[in-house]
């Protein structure tokens, strides 16, 4: 069986999160999860491919997710490389988060994302919780008289987590042990803490995920779907606006994440994309 490793999200050709990519070939969902667990990618993804019609799945080293950013562009890229779909065009694909657009442009494939939904609040208790796991003073944290973090998802719940400036978000270190258990306790994936900076870049962004195997990971597509929809509800960023995001630079690996928000019958929607590179073709021994 072959699969191929893609760099997804690169900056520059640059950097980008690796995912394998392998066409299912009706693999049972255990025999998936062995897989992935073997590859050990941050995610792997499973295309069935019928035609114009896709079904993806997903797997980190311990489990399954219902969506990610990150496969499904690098998937694409595969497609295309397989010329199973063309430029310029939009598909959908079946995913556990939904049935979801993919857009295929020149050289850069937007998805969808899964509609907004806030999760429960945070208590201040368990703010100040969070704060201790990740070793940030509660006096660096930038609340800016209204930015709180939040629970939210556009395909997976997170925690975003809005940082004073780039010396704190490059600061962070969590005690996973710790972070993998709260996370449980609030149903979330992890936490993706961003800063706004005044630069070139709309935010830049760390994300950990130690309850699903992934203690850092350096571009995370569904994660920056929900940081866009928090950044567009708080009136920090407008509708149709191109957004861009600078994560993995903690782990010298940057890599960027584009994003829009869009109405649609006065309807949110939220686009995350970015480029690509095929690493290689390799074949599952």
């Amino acid at each position: 069986m072959k699969y191929y490793v893609v760099d997804a999200f690169t900056y520059n050709q640059t950097g980008g999160n690796k995912a394998a990519i392998i066409f299912d070939n009706n693999l049972s969902s255990e025999c998936k999860q062995s897989i992935a667990k073997e590859l050990n990618f941050s995610e792997t993804a499973f295309v069935d491919c019928q035609e114009n019609n896709f079904t993806l799945s997903y797997y980190t080293p311990l489990e399954e997710v219902d969506l990610c950013g990150h496969a499904t562009i690098a998937a694409f890229e595969v497609l295309k490389s397989l010329n199973k779909v063309k430029n310029h065009a939009e598909y959908y694909i079946n995913t556990k988060a939904g049935n979801l657009k993919v857009h295929r442009l020149e050289n850069i494939t937007f998805m969808e994302q899964a509609p907004p939904n806030y999760g429960a609040d945070l208590s201040k208790e368990d703010i100040s919780k969070l704060y201790q796991i990740l070793n940030i003073p509660a006096s660096s944290m930038d609340y800016n008289n209204y930015l709180t973090p939040s629970i939210l998802s556009t395909g997976l719940f997170d925690i975003v987590l809005p940082v004073k400036d780039l010396q704190t978000l490059n600061s962070i270190k969590p005690n996973m042990k710790d972070l993998a258990e709260f996370s449980k306790y609030k149903s979330v994936v992890g936490v993706h803490a961003f800063t706004i900076a005044k630069d070139n870049f709309t935010a830049h962004c760390r994300n950990f995920a130690p309850l699903y195997g992934i203690d850092e990971e350096c571009a995370t597509g569904t994660s920056n779907g929900a940081l866009s929809y928090y950044l567009y509800d708080n009136g920090i960023v407008k509708e149709d606006e191109m957004l861009f995001y600078l994560q993995g630079e903690a782990m010298n690996n940057p890599s960027l994440v584009q994003a829009q928000v869009k109405l649609i019958n006065n309807k949110p929607k939220v686009l995350v994309g970015g480029s690509c590179k095929i690493i290689n073709e390799y074949r599952l021994i």
